[in-house]
Formats: structure tokens, C-alpha cells, sequence
């Protein structure tokens, strides 16, 4: 033992030696190396050496500094090497301690300099200042801590906090700014653990308590730039300052020394620093920063620390510290939620009295919500309505008996009400039309609080799902029938809240006690009142005639009513909002609701065929609901389940159209979303339909029976399940499937039956005239099977259409197309019933490949594919007579247009699509009608002019497609064209590309 301490005894004066020559020649040289040297000798050396050796290290980093005119970097070093120093010893002389602190201060503010005025160097050297203060405190013995915190001190200690709290303030780096504040809380020594310090230090440090708050709530309520970790670090103070000086433990504390710095605390001062706190309070409310879950956490300790150790001295600030853990336990982050509901839980059983201070707190939070939401931004806003979901949470059961106050439930709505403005200003609300594209139940089943709302006074969705959930609270805590009638006063009396009354009162219905059945039906008689659902939602313009054949198809109808387009916004609005309600009734109701589906049925299918799309849509999705809720499988159940009284209902009404005009539309809609089932309830009314058709000459009418018709058979043909026609995809894998042999045995069959064909095409040279009969075929009586009413039906629909395709009204015109589109696939396998019919409609079908409305033109080309397979043998010649030359001509005239035509531009033309449409149908065209020798080669160089380098990028695609269409059809006739164009004209460079491309396609080498 006695050699272990002689080796010790031997290194220390070794070492003695060594720092005190060192620091010897840095205090006489004051260069960096030697500087640099003793750093480095400090870090070799062990805590017990370092605490013998220490005052020599202090004395010469001391004498150095106070020389002055030393580099920054110099300086730096020192205050690096007394870092070192403190860091590694324990200082219980406080001479020395004194000596260095005043120096420390001095140096950062010095004499002369005004008061907060720091010394006007680097950044980097203040932080290293502020740096050693804090090693200063933190190395001091628990002994000097007694004198360090004495009333003796306090102007030396009061000092240092106001250069602290200058350098937070006013400094602009980040690290320097975040050090200052950890050497506050170091000065403040508010982490200790020992009752007699704490006692004198909650004393001690009243002085300061104004000047520090101040300063850290101005850096907690500075901008978010400044980042989390200052923001927090701040709070965490504050609260921990607060909770120390203001502590319940040490009211009745006095030092027994007594200095006039000291402050008197008596029970005045105790009052007017807790009304001073309570402001404090209010601003740390505001500075929930939603993005920033570290501040959250820190306003949550904060208010924790509070309500813990200052229930008596800060008793006006409970409310207040309450909301903040309130409004934590709807925080998104999971920790700070979990602490927040476990402190709520903790205050229900600690404060007897806070169902009180809970309701004073709503009803001052109900008088200031108005002009506290004019006056925020969207934080503030989600902040507030936070707040409010929160107070609403915590009273429960008491909120009955705070809104019996009619005038703070108006508060609070008018609030609300303001907040949740309905922006009525846009034109998104009309730009979508409603094209009568028919939904399924499994398409657009979206969540029912989706946002398809624009709102003036907030654009945050979270703002609108925190109004959602303060008003599922409001139904659910406060009395419903009240509730209901307060708000039902708005919706049927007030045109400017009406909107936003039916958003709160559709979410307190959700809300709501499940019990409340007669407050239901009464809501459900409201929502269904004539007056605010059946309102105009669609404006009608006068169809136009334009004389530039390729403009698009005006879509409206004929009117002389001009309605503003913000009323219409605001109908739409209001109309998808009943729905909405409609749907909330029947989630309540369940089972009950199908009491009133005699009611609610018919209106709601009435909304499904409005003009507007968001209306249609809204209303299909409440369909769904009441499908779902009154335990119907699908919208097609539940349909068919009440088609007796719906179509009774239906046919009333339609011998009274002029009373009821959308009694159509209602048909149309149970025939797209209903079954099979639905068959047998529909026959004698589709006869009342076409013999409306027969009787009615406005063709405003002719056409919403027209779309009766067109859905009819559309259902027609999902119901039978009838063979969809085959796709050429699938016939070109047929195809690939053949071997050789079959491939030559058919090309021999070709070859064969071209040459009869070229036979009787020299035989019968005329034409068939368009009064011609369909010829017999022995093949039609073998087909002859039983015909089912709806088939006779089909029937019908198509000899109406025969005269619908010539009408004046291109949308009329479309529409009889599409229909006759559906007819033909729904009489495909009854050929004595189709070939007729196609025979009584090709001559006005012709006469639409020239109509002056090219989306009808273009729809009568598509319409041909299904024609020409449906009817096999049948058209082939009609096809060559009456269409392909109109094609041929088509083709000739529009390529030297398209050639010329802006590349840009020209893809969003009719004409365009309507070409594409040509050159992407005619190959398939080809092979279904069997065309094939001159007619087939008439087209192939007929379609040579797209392949140039000329055209736009989209022909030329669209071209070779074609090519390959060809080759199916003849695959020698494409081989010897692209022979003609590559070989014996090698030097036209114009089409080698594209025929290049077809060649390889078709795997053609030459």
C-alpha cells in the first residue's frame, strides 16, 4: 500500500512539474501551440492528479484572459481547458468559484456595456463562455451551493440570469441559443433533489421569476424555425421554474437572512403572480405546434408539473392547465395520448370540484369562440375546436345541463356555423355532369366523412373531422330533442345557416342515443319535405346549333330559366347534404327505417337520375346505406324487395308527367340498379313508355324515354347473362393455336371461296335497293324458338329506335345508337327477330356515317363492329356497298388534313378521333365481314397515305395496327404491298419506317 502511494506521490509531482512548466511558457508566450500543450497534458492526466493540479491550470488560463487582446481562438482553448478542468474535479473553494463566475460574467457583458448588452463577439465563443458557467455551477460542492444560493450572492447570481436571459433573446444561433437555456436551468439549479435547497432556492429565485418567464415564453411563442428542441427545452423550464417558486410545499418558506432584493412573499403577491401566471398559461396554450410532437410532450409535463405542486397558488390557472391534458388526449402521437388520459383519469379523483371549473370554462370558451375563429388561421383553429372536443369529453353527462342555456348553445353554434362556411363561389359543384354511367355496389363505396366540400374559412381536412367529432359529442351528451329542434329552427327558417346547421345536426344523429326513434321520424318527415330537397340543381342552357360540325355535343337541356350559379353550388350542397342526413337516419334506425321506405325510396332514386353528378353519386352511396342498415344484401334486394309499390308509384305519376317529370329518370334508375326479379313488374309499364314515345313530340321528353328504353335493354342484357361477342383477341389466339395443315387447308378454303364469290359478284352487278326484303334463309325457321315478353320487348325498342335516328337532336340521335347497340347483342341468338330489324334500320343507320355531329358519326362506326358480328352473312354486302365506300372516301379526304395539321392540337379533334377510330375497326371490320381481293386491296393503298412521316405520331401507330388487321384477312395481298413499297420503290423514304415496323410485326423479310 505504502509503495502504491509513493508511485503516486512520484507521478503527481511528475506531473506537477510538467503542467507548471508548460503553463509557465503559455503564460509567458500566450502562443497556440502552448496553449494547445497543456490541453493535451490536462487530458493525460487522472481525476486525483487533476484535483492537486487544478489551480495551477485556473491561474494561467485566468492571467491569460485578462491580459485581453488575445485571439479568438486562444481564448476559445482557455475556456476549453477550464471546461476540462470542472468537469473533472469537485471545487469547494469559494474564493475560487467567485473569482471565475465574476470573471465569466464580466467577460460576456463587460463594465460600461448597457444592461442586456453582450459583448460583440464571435458566436462560438459565447457559447464556450456559456459553456464554462455551466461546468462552474455543476462542479461546486453541495457545501458552496449554500453560499452560491444565499441572499449574500444574489446580485452576482441575478447578473449571470440577465446575461442568460440576453443571450436567449437576442442571439440568433440556434446551439447558443438552446446552451443558454440549459445554463438557465443549470443556474437555477430547479433539478435538485435536496428539500432545504429546494426551499431556499423557491425563495431565492422569485426575483427572477418575471424575467426568466418572460424570456422563455417569447422564445416558446417564436417562430417554429427555431425548432423543437429549443421550443421544449423552454417549456420545460418554465413549467419546472413555475412549479418550484410557486410550490404549495413552500408558501409559508422565509430565509432567515434578509436582503432588499429578496422578495416579501405574502399572500398578495402570491395572488398577483398567480393572475400574472394565468396569462402565461393562456399564451403556452396557443403554441401547440402539430407537427412538432416534443413541444406537445413538453406542454403536457408542463401543465402535469403544475397541477401537481401548485393546486393552491395557481388554483384560477386549473382550467386552464386542464384544457392543455385535455386537449393531449386526442394527440395523434400515442405516448402523449396514453400520458394525457391517465392524468385525466388522476385530476376526476383528485379535484372533487372540476365538473365546476369545467363548465365556467365552456361557457367562457362559448362567448369568445366567434371572434376568436375570425381572427386564427388554421393551427389556431384545429388548436380551439381541440379544445372545445375536449370540454365536451370531459363533461359528459353534465353538458345537458349547460347548454338548458339556449344562448351559449347559440354561441357555440354561431361559432361553429362561421367556421364551417360552405364555399359556394366555385364552379366544381357543375363542371361534373351526370352522363348516366351507372355505379355497382362495389364501386365508390367511400368512407361516408369523405371531404368533397370546399370551405372559405379553413382548408385543413382535420379541422372538418374535429367539427365532426365535437358534433357526434353534442347528439350524444347534450339533449338530443333540443338539440335537434334548435337546429331544425335554422335549417327550415335561416337560408344563410342552413348548410352548415344540417352538417352539425347529420353528425349528432350519428351521435346520438340510438332510443331517440320519435326525434328520427320527426327529422325523417323534415328531411324529406318537398321544399328543401326538391330545389334546382342543374343549370339548362339552350342546346346550341353550331355550324362547325366537329364542336362537341351540348349536354343540356331546353330552358328559359337562367338560375345564378352560386344558388345552384348552394342547392347542390344542400341536397347532398339531406342525403347524407337520409343515410344517418338509417344507420340509427336499422330495421325500423323500412317502415319508411315508401317515403324515402322514390326521392332518393329520383337523386340518382339528376343532372348533377356529386348529387347522383351522394344519392347512390345513401342507397347503399339503407341497403346495408336495413339488412338488404345489395341495392338490387332492396329494390326488388319494394318494386310492387315503387312501380305503382312510378306509373301514377307517369300519366301526370306534367307534374311529375322525372318520373322517367326514377324508372330508368330502378332498371339499371335492379335484377332479374324486376321482369315480370315491368312489362306493362315499358308499353305505357313507347306508347309515351308514339304520342310525344317534344324532344325533350323523347329523350328521357329514350333513356328508359336504352337502360331497359342494357338490364336486359346483364339479367339473361347473354354470350358477350367474341373479342379478336380471342380469335387471334384461335388462330395461333391452328397447325400448318389446318393453316393451308384454310388458306385453300379462302382461295376457294373468293373465287365463287368473284363469280357472283360478275353475275349480279346491281345494287341493293334500300327498300330491299332480307332474303329468305332456310336457317331462320330451324332457329325459330319460343320469345319470351322481354325479348318482344327488345323488339319494340329497336323499331322505335328506326325513327329516333333520324330526329333533329344529335343527343337523341346518340342516344338511339347506343340503343340500337344494346339490341343487337340482346337478339343475337334470335336471328329471325334481328335480321328484320337491322333491315328496317340500315337506312337511316347509313345516313349517321354522314352526320354533321361528329361524336355521332364516330359512334355509328363503333356500333358497326357489333353489327357486322351479330349478323354474320348478313351485312357482308351492304357493307360493301353502302359503307366501305364511304370509308375509301373518308380516308382519301381526310389525309391530306391530317397531314397539315398541328401534331398538338390535332389528337384532341373530333376528327382525329374519329379517324383513329377508322384505322383502329376497319381490320377487324374486314375480317368479320370476309372482305377480301380488290375491295381489301382498295383499302390497303387507300390507307397508304398514314404511314408517311408526315402524319401525326398517333395516325401512324394507329395505321400499322391496321396493316396487322390486314395481314389477318390476307396475309399475301399486305406481303406483296409491302414488297411494292420497300423493294421496287427503295428510294421513297416517306413510308419505309412504318412499313419497316409492319414488317416486323408480321416477321415479312426481304
Amino acid at each position: 500500500m505504502s509503495a502504491l502511494f509513493k508511485s503516486h506521490s512520484v507521478d503527481s509531482e511528475s506531473s506537477f512539474l510538467r503542467i507548471k512548466v508548460k503553463s509557465a511558457t503559455f503564460a509567458q508566450s500566450g502562443s497556440e501551440e502552448d496553449c494547445k500543450s497543456v490541453l493535451s497534458e490536462l487530458e493525460s492526466l487522472n481525476d486525483l492528479s487533476l484535483t492537486q493540479l487544478y489551480q495551477v491550470v485556473l491561474f494561467t488560463t485566468r492571467m491569460i484572459l485578462r491580459k485581453g487582446k488575445n485571439k479568438e481562438s486562444i481564448e476559445i482553448r482557455c475556456y476549453k481547458i477550464m471546461q476540462n478542468v470542472f468537469n473533472n474535479i469537485k471545487l469547494s473553494k469559494m474564493e475560487i468559484f467567485e473569482d471565475v463566475f465574476n470573471m465569466l460574467c464580466l467577460y460576456l457583458q463587460p463594465i460600461g456595456n448597457k444592461p442586456g448588452e453582450i459583448i460583440n463577439k464571435s458566436e462560438e465563443l459565447k457559447m464556450e463562455i456559456t459553456t464554462t458557467l455551466m461546468s462552474l455551477i455543476k462542479c461546486s460542492q453541495q457545501e458552496l451551493h449554500l453560499s452560491i444560493y444565499s441572499p449574500k450572492f444574489l446580485p452576482a447570481l441575478g447578473h449571470a440570469v440577465c446575461i442568460l436571459i440576453a443571450l436567449a433573446g437576442k442571439e440568433l444561433s440556434r446551439g447558443l441559443i438552446l446552451c443558454s437555456i440549459n445554463a438557465l436551468r443549470t443556474i437555477t439549479w430547479v433539478d435538485n433533489t435536496d428539500e432545504k435547497i429546494l426551499q431556499k432556492l423557491s425563495h431565492l429565485l422569485s426575483s427572477f421569476l418575471p424575467g426568466i418567464s418572460n424570456c422563455l415564453l417569447r422564445i416558446a411563442k417564436a417562430d417554429n424555425k427555431l425548432g423543437e428542441a429549443i421550443i421544449s427545452s423552454s417549456v420545460q423550464l418554465l413549467g419546472d421554474l413555475i412549479a418550484l417558486v410557486l410550490s404549495d410545499k413552500y408558501t409559508t418558506f422565509q430565509c432567515d437572512e434578509t436582503n432588499e432584493l429578496l422578495i416579501n412573499r405574502t399572500e398578495e403577491w402570491y395572488q398577483n403572480t398567480s393572475f400574472k401566471i394565468k396569462y402565461c398559461i393562456d399564451a403556452v396554450l396557443k403554441i401547440i405546434a402539430p407537427n412538432q410532437w416534443r413541444v406537445r410532450y413538453s406542454l403536457l409535463c408542463f401543465s402535469e408539473k403544475l397541477l401537481i405542486n401548485c393546486r393552491t397558488t395557481l388554483k384560477k390557472c386549473i382550467p386552464a392547465l386542464i384544457q392543455i391534458i385535455a386537449i393531449s388526449s386526442y394527440d395523434d402521437y400515442e405516448k402523449i395520448k396514453i400520458r394525457a388520459r391517465e392524468n385525466i383519469d388522476l385530476i376526476k379523483k383528485t379535484f372533487p370540484d372540476i365538473d365546476l371549473l369545467l363548465e365556467e370554462n365552456l361557457f367562457e370558451f362559448c362567448k369568445s369562440l366567434l371572434s376568436f375563429v375570425n381572427a386564427s388561421n388554421d393551427e389556431k383553429n384545429l388548436s380551439t375546436l381541440k379544445l372545445l372536443r375536449a370540454n365536451l369529453e370531459l363533461l359528459n353527462s353534465k353538458l345537458e345541463s349547460v347548454f338548458l342555456s339556449t344562448s351559449h348553445l347559440n354561441r357555440l353554434l354561431q361559432g361553429l356555423f362561421h367556421l364551417l362556411k360552405f364555399n359556394c363561389s366555385s364552379l366544381s359543384y357543375l363542371e361534373v355532369k351526370n352522363f348516366d354511367i351507372p355505379l355497382t355496389d362495389n364501386e365508390l363505396h367511400i368512407y361516408r366523412g369523405r371531404r368533397k366540400y370546399d370551405f372559405v374559412n379553413f382548408t385543413d381536412n382535420a379541422i372538418l373531422l374535429e367539427i365532426i367529432q365535437c358534433s357526434k359529442l353534442l347528439g350524444r351528451y347534450s339533449n338530443f330533442q333540443m338539440l335537434s329542434d334548435f337546429l331544425l329552427e335554422f335549417i327550415l327558417n335561416s337560408e344563410i345557416h342552413r348548410k352548415e346547421a344540417l352538417f352539425i345536426l347529420n353528425n349528432a344523429i350519428l351521435g346520438s342515443d340510438k332510443n331517440s326513434e320519435d326525434i328520427y321520424i320527426k327529422l325523417l318527415e323534415e328531411y324529406s319535405n318537398a321544399e328543401l330537397i326538391d330545389i334546382n340543381t342543374s343549370q339548362n342552357f339552350i342546346f346550341p346549333k353550331s355550324d362547325n360540325s366537329w364542336d362537341l355535343l351540348p349536354i343540356n337541356k331546353q330552358t328559359s330559366n337562367i338560375v345564378n350559379f352560386q344558388a345552384l353550388n348552394n342547392n347542390v350542397i344542400q341536397v347532398c347534404l339531406i342525403l347524407e342526413g337520409l343515410a344517418n337516419l338509417s344507420e340509427v334506425l336499422k330495421e325500423k327505417f323500412k317502415l319508411h321506405l315508401m317515403t324515402i325510396l322514390y326521392l332518393v332514386l329520383e337523386k340518382i337520375g339528376n343532372d348533377n353528378y356529386l348529387v347522383s353519386e351522394e344519392a347512390f352511396h345513401v342507397l347503399q346505406d339503407i341497403s346495408k342498415n336495413c339488412s338488404y344484401t345489395s341495392v338490387a334486394h332492396l329494390l326488388s324487395d319494394n318494386m310492387d309499390y315503387l312501380m305503382n308509384s312510378i306509373s301514377i305519376k307517369l300519366r301526370h308527367l306534367s307534374t311529375f317529370p322525372n318520373s322517367p329518370s326514377i324508372l330508368r334508375v330502378a332498371l339499371t340498379y335492379g335484377d332479374e326479379r324486376m321482369i315480370e313488374f315491368v312489362d306493362d309499364i315499358m308499353l305505357k313508355i313507347l306508347d309515351s314515345l308514339d304520342n310525344c313530340e317534344a324532344e325533350e321528353m323523347n329523350l328521357e324515354f329514350l333513356k328508359v328504353l336504352h337502360a331497359f335493354v342494357g338490364s336486359i342484357i346483364k339479367w339473361k347473362t347473354l354470350d358477350v361477342i367474341e373479342t379478336e383477341k380471342e380469335e387471334i389466339k384461335k388462330e395461333e393455336d391452328i397447325d400448318l395443315v389446318d393453316c393451308l387447308l384454310k388458306y385453300h378454303q379462302e382461295q376457294e371461296n373468293e373465287r365463287k364469290r368473284l363469280e357472283e359478284e360478275l353475275n349480279n352487278s346491281d345494287e341493293i335497293s334500300s327498300d330491299e326484303e332480307p332474303e329468305s334463309n332456310p336457317n331462320l325457321e330451324s332457329e325459330d324458338r319460343e320469345v319470351t315478353k322481354d325479348i318482344k320487348l327488345v323488339e319494340q325498342v329497336g323499331l322505335r329506335c328506326v325513327h329516333l335516328l333520324s330526329k333533329g337532336n344529335p343527343r337523341v340521335r346518340l342516344l338511339a345508337l347506343e340503343t340500337c347497340n344494346n339490341v343487337f347483342k340482346c337478339l343475337k341468338n334470335h336471328q329471325n327477330i334481328l335480321l328484320p330489324l337491322i333491315h328496317k334500320i340500315w337506312p337511316p343507320y347509313c345516313e349517321r356515317f354522314n352526320d354533321k355531329e361528329a361524336p355521332v358519326a364516330l359512334r355509328a362506326m363503333q356500333i358497326l363492329q357489333t353489327m357486322v358480328a351479330v349478323s354474320k352473312d348478313f351485312t357482308q354486302q351492304r357493307l360493301k356497298t353502302n359503307v366501305i365506300p364511304k370509308i375509301r372516301t373518308f380516308l382519301e379526304k381526310q389525309a391530306q388534313l391530317s397531314r397539315l395539321a398541328s401534331i398538338n392540337s390535332f389528337k384532341y379533334t373530333n376528327a382525329c378521333k374519329y379517324l383513329l377510330n377508322i384505322l383502329k375497326s376497319l381490320g377487324k371490320l374486314c375480317k368479320n365481314a370476309q372482305i377480301v381481293g380488290m375491295n381489301l386491296n382498295h383499302l390497303i393503298y387507300c390507307a397508304l397515305p398514314y404511314l408517311s412521316c408526315h402524319q401525326p405520331e398517333i395516325v401512324q401507330i394507329a395505321a400499322k395496327e391496321l396493316y396487322a388487321d390486314f395481314a389477318r384477312c390476307d396475309e399475301d395481298q399486305v406481303w406483296l404491298f409491302l414488297h411494292d413499297l420497300l423493294v421496287n420503290n427503295s428510294s421513297d423514304d416517306e413510308y419505309r419506317n412504318c412499313a419497316l415496323d409492319i414488317a416486323k410485326i408480321l416477321n415479312i423479310y426481304f
